[in-house]
């Protein structure tokens, strides 16, 4: 749904106004650059992608035929689309979910699938090779920024406050000091959950009034752990992560099982690092918390499906031997 308005053809200018142009949007929103589908903010679609592109790689490696090539396409337009949201947090959670998924495959895996997965890598690269441009500049311009050594104290420039405004990292940084501030005012419990854009007002840095975002109120902090804490303060973050750690672990456990069987919780795991990644830099969203929850309870009841089968199957088994016997 997202792609075409890259090619300022976006289907939801054709619902909303029933013309097929980006017209329907304002300059600020142009999906040309950046494109965001129905989520409504490039990130956003990005951590959504981000969970589901293992589990497309993963449904291709455990299909043959028609089938694999049906994933195999749904895999190349997920990257395609994930390319086009130029989103550095995408793609660090992309990068998070391949170095994850890899050693879980592992090289038998990769041996016994190499055309299909060479075929995905090429796809992969010639997109990037074609559509990255955009990413790269972003990526590139986030360096230079870093090197600049900007002083907190110095009076916000020309280009920071009417050309472009001040970079979205360096803001990010601000938030998250501030968050850091709630956090140390309600150290145990914290303010309440989604109290963020009350009580960030209250401690946030002045670093914030020389930035072109200095008039701006946050409901999140712009990092989904930091938002528990200064939210649900120690007791509530660490709860999160028990939460996380335990997801991780028992999909893990649950996924010892035939390296065909299980490539779904291996992927599922993937998906969990990448999207974690993508929202360490942003927040989660009704839409990818759901799918992410999903993906966890599905490669659960996966496995316990697989055990299931097994157990029976070892058990016919068993019935038969003692029935040859007597």
């Amino acid at each position: 749904w997202g792609i075409p308005s890259h090619f300022n053809r976006d289907p939801s200018c054709l619902v909303l106004t029933g013309e097929l142009t980006s017209a329907c949007w304002q300059k600020e929103f142009n999906p040309t650059l950046r494109i965001f589908s129905t989520f409504g903010q490039p990130n956003w679609l990005a951590s959504y992608l981000v969970l589901i592109l293992p589990i497309s790689v993963a449904l291709t490696l455990t299909f043959q035929k028609q089938k694999q090539v049906i994933f195999a396409l749904a895999s190349v337009l997920i990257f395609w689309a994930l390319i086009l949201t130029n989103s550095r947090s995408g793609l660090l959670g992309f990068g998070a979910s391949v170095l994850i998924l890899a050693p879980l495959l592992g090289a038998r895996t990769v041996k016994s699938n190499l055309k299909i997965i060479g075929v995905l890598i090429i796809s992969f690269a010639l997109i990037s090779f074609l559509f990255a441009d955009t990413i790269t500049s972003r990526i590139k311009d986030t360096i230079e920024s870093s090197t600049q050594h900007a002083s907190s104290q110095q009076a916000p420039t020309q280009s920071s406050l009417t050309a472009g405004g001040t970079e979205s990292g360096q803001i990010r940084l601000i938030v998250w000091e501030g968050a850091i501030n709630i956090w140390k005012h309600w150290p145990i419990l914290g303010p309440g959950p989604e109290t963020f854009v009350n009580t960030y007002y209250q401690y946030r840095p002045a670093t914030q009034n020389q930035t072109s975002e200095w008039e701006f109120y946050y409901n999140k902090a712009h990092n989904e752990f930091l938002n528990y804490l200064a939210t649900s303060g120690t007791v509530g973050f660490l709860a999160y992560l028990f939460l996380i750690v335990s997801l991780i672990y028992t999909i893990i456990k649950s996924g010892k099982l035939k390296p065909e069987d299980s490539y779904f919780q291996k992927a599922a795991v993937a998906a969990i690092f990448g999207y974690l990644t993508t929202i360490f830099f942003g927040f989660s969203t009704v839409a990818t918390q759901t799918t992410f929850f999903i993906i966890c309870a599905s490669a659960l009841i996966l496995a316990e499906k697989t055990q299931t089968k097994t157990k029976q199957k070892k058990e016919v088994q068993t019935q038969k031997t003692e029935r040859q016997q007597t």
